[in-house]
């Protein structure tokens, strides 16, 4: 029997002497589904990639509002956010975090958005998510902090 290979997309586990398996670049796949185009590999496959997106992302973020990324923002106590916006003449600015997906939909979760108002309310700033979706890009910001942003209620 032949060593052992597991499938990126499905992560059934096969020996590369089995009948059908699919070599596409430098992966192997099990079988010709999993090699097909609609066969994404699973979230975290490829870390060192999804870490240098992230990078490119944040650093995006950082010069469009003439900011600065966070370095090591998500492995650091005490380093919130992804990206902070430096003040403006009114002593206000972002904490930025940033989230990207290739699917078609992103689940924000209550959970996830009180971390980040959280961590923006103790660094005194006002929270923002950019949210980037198969090509879209959305800022994700409280309904009292686009209000206030708008000169107050009307």
């Amino acid at each position: 029997m032949g060593y052992q290979n597991k499938c990126p997309a499905c992560r059934e586990i096969f020996p590369r002497s089995r009948t059908g398996v699919v070599q596409k670049g430098r992966r192997l796949f099990c079988c010709e589904t999993c090699a097909g185009a609609g066969a994404a590999p699973p979230k975290g496959v490829d870390p060192i990639r999804r870490r240098a997106r992230s990078i490119q992302q944040e650093t995006r973020i950082a010069v469009q509002i003439g900011g600065r990324r966070v370095p090591g923002s998500g492995a650091l106590p005490g380093s919130p956010g992804d990206v902070v916006q430096r003040p403006e003449m009114d002593g206000q600015s972002l904490l930025i975090e940033a989230k990207f997906t290739d699917a078609a939909q992103y689940t924000l979760k209550a959970e996830t958005w009180r971390k980040v108002q959280g961590e923006a309310i103790l660094a005194r700033r006002i929270p923002v998510m950019q949210v980037r979706i198969g090509g879209l890009e959305l800022a994700v910001l409280g309904w009292d902090e686009f209000l206030e942003m708008r000169g107050g209620p009307p």
